[in-house]
């Protein structure tokens, strides 16, 4: 008879940390020379966000939809899948959240944003600019490996943050919907790290 309390949540892990992060590396690996692309497109835009740009709303909501597509198609569904059964079903949530965005993006007016939200809109694109630039070199730098680095709009974890910075800054209609998956990838993907490193 099996002694179910000797199992841990690391015995669950249906992949070893070696096989993940070769997976990252092929992945980064296969998609150069797009990063720098990518790397200027966060940062431009999160630039318009910051200075409130004609349509930021709509664009910030289009590009991040987008974003969300590829990082289900092109990560999860195409490369992690093959490694986690599981992976098909955070591509289904990654569509949804594509959904949900290019929802925002047709239904978000221009409106000035009230004095009191002014905060929070700094705050926002300080988090999607630092997911944008510090994120990737710190993944790099924790790998010892550029092809290790984990930019917004390519992987999971940084297209979150990047999300959750913009949504914040940006505040279109019933914004709270659009931060809910981001949060639930950002949880899972620490657990994840957590259990590599527990390996």
């Amino acid at each position: 008879m099996f002694a179910w309390s000797s199992y841990g949540p690391r015995d669950f892990l249906m992949f070893a940390p070696r096989t993940y992060w070769r997976l990252v590396e092929i992945y980064n690996q296969d998609l150069w020379p797009w990063q720098p692309a990518v790397l200027a497109a966060g940062v431009a835009l999160a630039w318009h966000a910051a200075r409130r740009g004609a349509g930021a709303r709509r664009i910030t909501c289009a590009a991040l939809a987008l974003a969300w597509l590829w990082v289900a198609w092109g990560f999860h569904w195409e490369r992690f899948a093959t490694i986690n059964w599981g992976a098909r079903h955070l591509a289904a949530a990654g569509v949804l959240q594509a959904v949900l965005l290019l929802a925002a993006a047709l239904r978000a007016p221009d409106a000035p944003l009230a004095i009191g939200v002014r905060g929070m809109h700094r705050a926002g694109v300080a988090l999607a600019l630092g997911a944008t630039i510090a994120y990737p070199l710190a993944t790099a730098a924790a790998g010892a490996s550029w092809r290790r680095a984990e930019l917004a709009g390519l992987m999971p974890e940084a297209t979150a943050l990047v999300t959750l910075g913009l949504v914040v800054a940006t505040r279109p209609r019933r914004w709270p919907w659009l931060v809910v998956l981001p949060l639930l990838t950002l949880l899972l993907g620490a657990a994840t790290l957590w259990l590599l490193a527990t390996r």
